[in-house]
């Protein structure tokens, strides 16, 4: 016999506060037909502790990010771009959420890959 898990509070408070992200932006054009890109962005933690919700990821980050566009062809063009966000960790203190939340901690960083193919009509 399975144990029954805990219900999930009806009425979750979370503690937002407002989100201020700050990119910065550069892009290069190599050739004709190929474009080289590079990006910074950095996000503030929308999250206090008393509200935090560890099962996700919902603080700022730093984010690093490279990539290019290849213009095979008037109408086809592939790009890609590859991005790293850096380790960010958020830890509560008393939850507001529910008890099994209190005095958590979770780290999280991320790479992200993406490979586009686009066709102009």
């Amino acid at each position: 016999m399975s144990e029954a898990l805990p219900a999930f509070p009806s009425q979750t408070t979370i503690h937002w506060d407002d989100q201020y992200i700050y990119r910065l932006g550069v892009a290069y054009e190599l050739a004709s037909a190929l474009t080289l890109r590079a990006g910074y962005s950095y996000a503030s933690n929308p999250v206090s502790a008393p509200g935090a919700f560890l099962t996700f990821p919902a603080y700022g980050f730093q984010t690093l990010t490279c990539g290019w566009t290849w213009q095979v062809t008037e109408r086809w063009d592939i790009s890609a771009m590859f991005g790293r966000s850096f380790n960010q960790s958020v830890a509560t203190t008393v939850s507001k959420v529910d008890a099994f939340h209190a005095h958590a901690k979770e780290n999280h960083d991320q790479y992200t890959a993406q490979l586009q193919f686009g066709w102009r009509f």
